[in-house]
């Protein structure tokens, strides 16, 4: 039997297979779901609030030893953040105007692996914001032995017509005060900034 007997043949199986392979369906399927899931069926939360993602290592996390691949932490941790927009009303406040909330960095620590089948739970939490960024702080902790197997600190850029503190103050209807900036979010912002100007620099030589 050729391959396009087989799709002409069986097009719901052709259409599924071609769904899961090309276009990565399992990731899309759950994107649907986590979408779905947060925006009906979890409580909202205040704003400085941790978020809970309850997840579980299976065989398409994996990498050629077995253990969750690196990639897969960092698609973890965005499922979080999304979480954290949806829950507490940030997204429903920005998606009609013209701010857009873009990754623009992030500081990720790989402290011990997950293995097929491991459940884990990624919390995340919003530490704090300035003039023009939001900055999280989210943890991988597998749920047997609450260990934090990963660690991360991301910057997400607020673009458009809205500062973030505007953006928070539209969203929960008070002035709320970022909260105190840590050594370690102080260090992510400084060295964000130091590698922003060497690369000015290299680029600057390089257009000579």
């Amino acid at each position: 039997m050729g391959l396009y007997t087989l799709i002409t043949d069986h097009p719901v199986l052709a259409a599924t297979a071609g769904f899961f392979v090309c276009l990565e369906g399992h990731y899309l399927w759950r994107l649907l779901g986590r979408a779905v899931t947060d925006q009906f069926f979890l409580r909202r939360v205040a704003p400085l609030d941790t978020i809970r993602n309850y997840s579980i290592c299976t065989t398409t996390d994996l990498d050629a030893f077995f253990h969750m691949n690196n990639a897969r932490y960092a698609r973890e941790m965005d499922f979080g953040r999304w979480g954290y927009h949806v829950r507490t009303g940030l997204y429903s406040h920005w998606r009609n105007t013209d701010v857009r909330v873009l990754q623009a960095s992030m500081l990720i620590r790989y402290r011990k692996e997950v293995s097929l089948l491991m459940p884990f739970v990624v919390e995340t939490r919003l530490v704090y914001w300035d003039d023009a960024s939001l900055y999280f702080e989210q943890k991988l902790v597998t749920l047997h032995d609450r260990r934090a197997r990963c660690v991360s600190l991301s910057q997400q850029r607020v673009v458009g017509s809205l500062t973030p503190q505007q953006l928070m103050t539209m969203a929960f209807g008070a002035d709320t005060p970022p909260p105190p900036l840590s050594d370690s979010v102080r260090a992510f912002i400084d060295a964000n900034s130091a590698y922003q100007r060497d690369l000015a620099i290299i680029e600057k030589r390089e257009l000579q």
